[in-house]
């Protein structure tokens, strides 16, 4: 059975999401990526960035990088 640890997401993005910073979380995504290729970025990271825009319901990025990303992991 696969356990994922569902406290992944940085003690600060938490506190952003609560209040609804969303465009402070999404420049936080983007120092955190960097200039690193998505299809670079371990398993544990793209989980929280998902997780992240998840809980912010941001949609069309997500998807964007679940296409990205799924057919270099499998």
């Amino acid at each position: 059975m696969l356990e994922l640890n569902k406290s992944n997401i940085p003690t600060d993005i938490e506190v952003m999401i609560n209040d609804g910073e969303i465009a402070m979380i999404l420049l936080r995504l983007v120092e955190i990526i960097g200039e690193d290729n998505l299809k670079d970025l371990g398993t544990e990271t793209l989980y929280f960035i998902i997780s992240t825009l998840n809980k912010l319901n941001i949609d069309k990025i997500r998807n964007d990088i679940i296409l990205q990303v799924i057919p270099v992991k499998v």
